[in-house]
């Protein structure tokens, strides 16, 4: 059976059919939402990412019963190691937060850009505090010079799905007791 191993993404699949779904499919992907498992705290399984409430760690079961795809660093343990206490200490500040501002400022425009490139979108992106979920798990990985993304454009939870540092791990549905 498969278990989460820390610093493992996990990639929430949007496979609902309402047309919002559907929209947010074809102008984003696959992926709607990331996070990245932390591991287990006093038996507990935790995750951090970027929701509406800011840039937090919380218990998994949130995301229990979701579609999945799970992506695990090819980091060696102590890198690793590195990521998630950077994870911990940028929750840990009161300055990041969650950033609804970044997906029309930033988000939007470079969907559009791809989508439509023979139209003059302007995109503009600048690394901050605040940051959508994509940002947010890119962000310990960049602190500790491990370029999971470039830093140049806001990253999408789609663009980690194809990159080399990660390997795919398992799809399937996030359950209680694939994590621990």
């Amino acid at each position: 059976m498969f278990k989460l191993e820390p610093a493992d993404l996990i990639l929430c699949v949007n496979d609902r059919t309402d047309w919002f779904s559907s929209f947010k499919r074809w102008g984003s992907g696959r992926y709607e939402h990331i996070s990245m498992y932390l591991g287990m705290f006093h038996d507990i399984p935790m995750l951090y990412e970027s929701d509406g409430r800011g840039v937090v760690i919380q218990n998994v079961a949130h995301q229990t019963g979701r579609p999945v795809v799970i992506m695990r660093p090819k980091l060696t343990k102590a890198q690793k190691n590195k990521v998630i206490k950077t994870a911990f200490n940028i929750a840990s500040d009161d300055k990041s937060y969650y950033d609804y501002f970044g997906i029309v400022k930033s988000a939007i425009p470079r969907i559009l850009k791809e989508k439509f490139s023979f139209l003059p979108i302007p995109s503009q992106y600048v690394r901050d505090a605040m940051m959508i979920c994509s940002e947010a798990t890119a962000e310990p990985f960049w602190r500790n010079e491990i370029m999971v993304l470039p830093q140049d454009v806001i990253p999408l939870p789609t663009d980690y799905f194809t990159n080399p540092i990660l390997e795919y791990a398992y799809e399937g549905k996030l359950l209680e007791d694939i994590s621990g």
